[in-house]
Parts: structure tokens; C-alpha cells; sequence
């Protein structure tokens, strides 16, 4: 999830992370207002609601989307300087993008142009079809049966990913997860409201999906580079590149922590490392692994 300054400490000690952004604004120049560096490290804010008018202005699924992409390139850039390289890509939601940049199959400036590409979709549904709300979602500390029959006889309510055997996410109206959380206070299932700008993985999605499938289509992709699998979570498929698989993951489920995994059962091997300015995915990176075999044969 996307907050103001996310990042900043790393961009002001690391080259590497720095110019992630720079090519970000320079691809995206003129697409919005300000350049889109600024809108993730805006100027210093002195009261509550200048903060939430940040906020607002970066969670704007347009903005969101390409501010992650340069977030998470940066991210890759600084591993790469430390010698650390992946034998594996896997994308979660709009991370799909970033994992197709990351195994060698998508270039920068066209991960930045599908990354605006994918929040104006959205955005153009709205105006087009006189959307009154984007709808929500909201993150339960439960499995999936638990959740389910706490919200047995909601209407609009979606189960959106499975990020893990301990957390589901919910897509909905703002009215249906209204009730959905009431439902959830009563059962006594923790939740957290998700810092996004519309009901991502749901069937409010379906006209969104179809324009950013004609997008993808036009995009050449390359096949991935040496010693690098990509896996798409939107189908737990190991593929190099379907963008019709890409653009459903708008309005269907996500099944993150089983795409770790492979069709056997087993752990992808090796060492899966959570990196970010925050903790939202270190459960699904952890959940899969089972036990990692060191050189001295202890098991961890």
C-alpha cells in the first residue's frame, strides 16, 4: 500500500532508488499535474488535513499505480547493487506488472505507461458508465472459511485475495463492507480498512478489465531472462506472459501464498525475502516457505 514519503530515506541515501523516480517522471511527464515524484514526497505537511490531502492525492488509482511501479523498480535496483538477484518473479495484483519488469520480460518505460494505463482504466469506467463509488476493500485476520460464514447474507461483498492461510481481503461497496464489518466485529475477526482507491479483484472491475486487456495486448513483452521463472498468481500458472490472465485479475480472486508454492505441494526453494517500506506482504511471503536446508543441515 502506497503512503506519502514512502521510500524517502532510501531515495536520499541510494542512487539506485533515486533514479527510479527520476525515469518515472520523465516517461510520465505531463500525465499529471505535478511530476509523480512529487506526489510521493510532497512538501513538508504542517497540519492533519494537509496530510490527508496527500494521502488523497496519491491513493488516486492513477498515481497509485505508477508511484508503486517506481517504488518497487528502485527496490529491485538496490537488491541487484547488493549482489542479490531472483530465481523466481511473482506478481501479486498490480505486482504482476512489476514481476514481469523484474524477470526480464518488461522494460522500464513500459511498465510506467501500463502502470498509468491500468489506474486510468479504472478511472475512465467511473466517467463512462456514471460510477457512483469505487467501492473498498478490507483486510480480516482469518482463513477464508472463517470470514466466509461470519459473512453469510452479505450482498456485494467479494472474498478479493487470499494472501495467506491467516488473512483474506474483502472487495465491496462502501455500504455492503459497512455491513460486512459489523458482521466481522460480531464474530470478533480483526480487520483493517486498505489504503486503495477502488474494490480491486472484484466484478465492479469488469469494464476496467476489458480496456486494459486491449492495452496489454499492444505491449510487446519479451520471455523472461536466464534463470528467472515467472509466475502469474492470477492463475497460479508458471507462463511467461498472457495478458488476458493479467487484466482478470482486476475482478477475480488472488490466491497469492499458493502461488509460491508448486503444483507438488513444495516450497519454491530457496530464501523468500519481504522488502518494503512496510509489512503488508511479509505474511504471504513467509506462509509457504516450510523449512529452509542450510549448508551445515540444520533446518530453519
Amino acid at each position: 500500500s502506497q503512503f506519502p514519503n514512502m521510500m524517502r530515506s532510501l531515495a536520499v541515501e541510494f542512487s539506485e532508488v533515486a533514479s527510479a523516480f527520476e525515469v518515472a517522471d520523465d516517461v510520465l511527464r505531463g500525465a499529471y499535474e505535478r511530476p509523480l515524484s512529487r506526489y510521493v514526497f510532497p512538501p513538508p505537511a504542517f497540519t492533519d488535513q494537509d496530510r490527508a490531502e496527500a494521502a488523497a492525492r496519491l491513493t488516486s488509482t492513477d498515481v497509485a499505480q505508477a508511484a508503486l511501479g517506481a517504488a518497487e523498480v528502485g527496490l529491485m535496483r538496490l537488491l541487484s547493487s547488493f549482489g542479490i538477484e531472483p530465481q523466481m518473479t511473482a506478481g501479486h495484483s498490480y505486482g504482476e506488472l512489476t514481476a514481469l519488469y523484474a524477470a526480464g520480460s518488461l522494460d522500464e518505460p513500459s511498465l510506467y505507461k501500463l502502470s498509468l494505463a491500468r489506474g486510468r482504466a479504472i478511472l475512465d469506467m467511473c466517467r463512462q458508465e456514471d460510477v457512483a463509488e469505487l467501492g473498498q476493500m478490507l483486510a480480516v485476520r482469518a482463513d477464508r472459511q472463517s470470514v466466509t460464514e461470519a459473512l453469510n447474507g452479505c450482498q456485494d461483498v467479494w472474498l478479493a485475495n487470499l494472501n495467506s492461510p491467516r488473512q483474506t481481503v474483502l472487495s465491496g461497496t462502501k455500504a455492503s463492507l459497512a455491513e460486512a464489518a459489523t458482521k466481522l466485529d460480531e464474530a470478533r475477526l480483526a480487520y483493517t480498512p486498505l489504503r486503495v482507491g477502488c474494490a480491486f479483484h472484484s466484478p465492479l472491475m469488469e469494464s476496467a478489465r476489458e480496456e486494459l486487456a486491449k492495452i496489454l495486448a499492444e505491449t510487446p513483452v519479451e520471455e523472461p531472462v536466464a534463470k528467472v521463472e515467472l509466475v502469474q498468481i492470477a492463475s497460479a500458472d508458471h507462463i511467461t506472459f498472457r495478458s488476458e490472465t493479467l487484466a482478470r485479475s482486476f475482478e477475480r480472486d488472488l490466491r497469492p501464498a499458493s502461488a509460491l508454492d508448486d503444483e507438488g505441494g513444495e516450497s519454491v526453494p530457496g530464501l523468500n525475502l519481504a522488502v518494503g517500506d512496510g509489512r503488508q506482504l511479509h505474511s504471504p511471503a513467509r506462509c509457504p516457505i516450510r523449512a529452509i536446508q542450510q549448508s551445515d543441515g540444520a533446518v530453519v
